[in-house]
Parts: C-alpha cells; structure tokens; sequence
C-alpha cells in the first residue's frame, strides 16, 4: 500500500490519510501442496471481488481489503487490511471574542474599541477522519504562532487572528478575524476665531475685545481609528451644546468653548477657549463732597456754601473687561485736568467737576457734578441810595 502511486511513501494500515492509495497483493505460499491462487476484495466506498491487479483507492471512505491466498488442497488463508481516505477539509474552528473578559460583551469583528479583547479558540470539527487539533495565531501589534490557550489583547493596533483546524487526514480549514483596538486619544479640533466675521483679524484666545467674535470648529484627527466627529458647546453669555457650524458670538459675556474631538473607536479628546467681549459701558465713579476736609458734613450736589468744599473721587467699575481709570476734571472757578488726588477747592466761584470711568474696552461713563462757593459778603444801600459793603 502505497500513497498516491507504486512510488509513494507507505501507507500506514488503518491510519488516515488525505492521499490516493495505491494498493497492489503480493501472492501467498505454501510449501506442502503448493500455492494456488491469491485474490484480493475492497468493501466499502467502492465494492470489488477476487481482485488480482493493482488499483488506485481515490474516493473518500473507508475501504476493507481482504487478501485470500489457496493452495492446491483448498485450505484458506486471508489478511484483512483498513484504508481510511479523507480528503474533504474539516469545519474550521472559531473564535470567542469578548470585550475586556471572558465575561465580557462580544466584540464584533473588524470594528474598532478602544477596550481589550478577551479571545479564546471554539474548535472545529470533522465529520470523517476526526477532528485533530484547532490552534490560533496572531500578525499585527502583537505576533503568536500555534496557540491554543486563551487571551486578552491589551495594546493598540491592528490584529489578524487565523484559526485553523486540522482533521485526522492532514486536511486543514481556517477561519481569519480581525481585531482593531484603539486607545489613544485623538488629536482634539481646534477653533477658528475672527473679530466680526470670517474675514476679521484673529481674535486672541482669553483676551477682552468689544467686537463680536465669528468662531468655526477644525476637526481634529486620529491615527489609529480615524475621526469620527468633532463638535463644540458653548457656556456662559450663551449655552449651545454639540455644535458643529459656525456662529458669530455678539452678546457682551465671557464665552467658554469646548472642542471635543471623538474618534472611530470612542476615544475623546478636548480644547477650551474662551471669549470676553465687553460692549458695555462701565459705572462711571462718583465724587465725595465734604464741607472744609475730609472730615466735614457732606456737601449737597448744587447748592451754594460759604465754606471750602473737599473732594475726592470714588472709583467706578466695570465687570465685564474690568476697570481701567477712574479721573476728574474741573472748570468754572478753576481748572484742573485728569486728576486722581483729592484736592479742596477754595476760591468764590461755580464749578463743574466731571467725573470720569474708562474700562479696559475704552468704553467711557462720566458723573457731573457742581459746586458752587460763595465767601463774598453782599452789598447793601443806605438811604440816599449808595451801595455799601457789609
């Protein structure tokens, strides 16, 4: 018995084989009355008798071959023989794919996580010579050949897992899934900011401007999975969330953006910025007004007094940009220029002090106040008429 020709390797009685098996009786003998005839019979997938020529066994199955040797009394001798051929590949076996563990969802494949995979061979089968051995190997992040043991794929990149599966004849069948585990966070978008519109000079990420501010997402990127989506939300002056088109913010606030980036396999990444627009004008300051010093009876805005009148500025505020200056300037009976000091005024005479704010936008807001002084005494007429001091 031979596999595949009369010049093949031997065939092994009663093992399997994926091969053709060339069969061929070599004669008996008998050293009294002499040998006979020698004939041999095949049962199984093909059926034949009293057989004296070689043949090649092809189909599948399992063949029984009988070899009957007569000497010239008629005694009997046989030997029986097993050809097993299986040629047709076996079920290959699969595999068990859970997210993070055994006790895991099931990862689908050739879609991207960005969690491990848990992975454990499910054997294949063979309906014909037997199932021999299912084994696994890995190409990609990581390399395994001929595995059989369970595990968890922890690392990003790409993975191909090839099952396979060979029967007791040698035939092998296999099955290739692909893994793709990502755990890197994606390169975040970022947002194009211009004063006014798209066309405006770049507005500086976290600075006051008293423009409006046209910003637009710029989608971020992955290397691994790929982008799948870059959005924005807005706090503050105004609430906006999962934002993907442009908008122009006008409203005087303090604007926080948040760029999220999200990738193919789940992965997130963020950029903050945040605009300040101050369209409002501050509160202007105020003027403390005191009869002679500091510490005198307060001064009423506009009346007349024969007393000097102390005054010192109160600074104004803003909340928006912030305060920047806060002076005061004074005309009528005196003239005085961006003053911070306090300062008392004394001579006879109306004056009008002018307070004023400036923010941080340049935004101005002014407080007028007047005080007017009258040290003089009056004059009066005697009878004949004539003016008089007093």
């Amino acid at each position: 018995m031979k596999l595949g020709s009369n010049t093949g390797e031997e065939y092994t009685n009663g093992t399997w084989t994926n091969q053709n098996v060339y069969i061929e009786q070599v004669e008996g003998a008998d050293e009294h009355s002499g040998h006979k005839s020698t004939t041999y019979s095949v049962k199984g997938p093909i059926t034949l008798e009293n057989q004296t020529t070689q043949t090649t066994l092809t189909e599948e199955g399992i063949y029984k071959i009988t070899v009957t040797t007569l000497d010239n009394m008629e005694n009997i001798e046989s030997n029986t023989y097993t050809i097993k051929i299986d040629k047709t590949e076996p079920t290959a076996g699969t595999i068990n794919m859970k997210l993070e563990s055994i006790e895991g969802e099931t990862y689908t494949n050739d879609t991207w996580t960005n969690q491990s995979v848990y992975i454990e061979t499910v054997n294949g089968a063979d309906e014909d010579s037997g199932h021999s051995k299912t084994t696994y190997s890995i190409r990609g992040a990581t390399t395994l050949d001929n595995q059989t043991e369970a595990t968890t794929l922890a690392e990003t990149g790409i993975y191909e897992i090839t099952v396979t599966t060979t029967d007791n004849a040698g035939n092998i069948s296999t099955n290739t899934n692909t893994i793709k585990i990502d755990k890197e966070n994606p390169t975040a978008g970022t947002l194009a900011m211009r004063l006014e519109n798209s066309e405006g000079e770049t507005y500086t990420n976290d600075t006051w401007t008293n423009q409006s501010v046209y910003i637009k997402p710029v989608d971020g990127l992955d290397e691994h999975s790929g982008h799948s989506r870059t959005i924005y939300s807005v706090s503050g002056a105004i609430t906006l969330e999962d934002q993907t088109e442009a908008i122009t913010l006008t409203e005087t606030g303090t604007y926080e953006i948040t760029i999220t980036t999200e990738d193919v396999a789940g992965n997130i990444s963020t950029n903050t910025n945040t605009v300040k627009i101050d369209k409002t004008s501050p509160i202007a300051g105020t003027l403390t007004m005191k009869l002679e010093d500091s510490q005198g009876e307060t001064y009423t805005n506009d009346i007349w007094t024969n007393k000097s009148v102390y005054i010192n500025q109160i600074e104004g505020t803003d909340e928006h940009s912030g305060h920047r200056i806060t002076t005061y300037s004074v005309s009528g009976a005196i003239t005085l220029e961006d003053q911070t000091e306090a300062t008392i005024l004394t001579e006879t005479g109306i004056y009008t002090i002018t307070v004023t704010t400036i923010d941080n936008m340049g935004y101005i807001a002014t407080n007028t106040y007047t005080i007017k002084i009258d040290k003089e005494n009056p004059t009066c007429r005697n009878s004949n008429n004539e003016i008089r001091k007093q």
